[in-house]
């Protein structure tokens, strides 16, 4: 399971665009709700772009040592 844009059509506003549209779909169907992902510690992009989305890196890494968990607060 992962969320990967495309390269060509990466830095185009895509990722970020799906990304929240994912966001607002789960807050429709769930509720107001928390957000726990992984990223590969060393995918510096993937992390800038998670926390530039509201992610907040907990520097906590999952039991095979390779993710950090990412964590996006309820949105008010």
């Amino acid at each position: 399971m992962g969320f990967v844009i495309d390269n060509r059509y990466r830095n185009k506003g895509i990722g970020s665009e799906a990304l929240k549209m994912a966001i607002q779909y789960i807050y429709h169907k769930y509720g107001k709700v928390a957000f726990l992902l992984e990223c590969h510690k060393e995918n510096l992009t993937a992390l800038r772009f998670y926390e530039k989305l509201g992610f907040k890196n907990t520097y906590i890494i999952n039991k095979q040592g390779k993710d950090y968990f990412m964590m996006k607060d309820v949105e008010a």
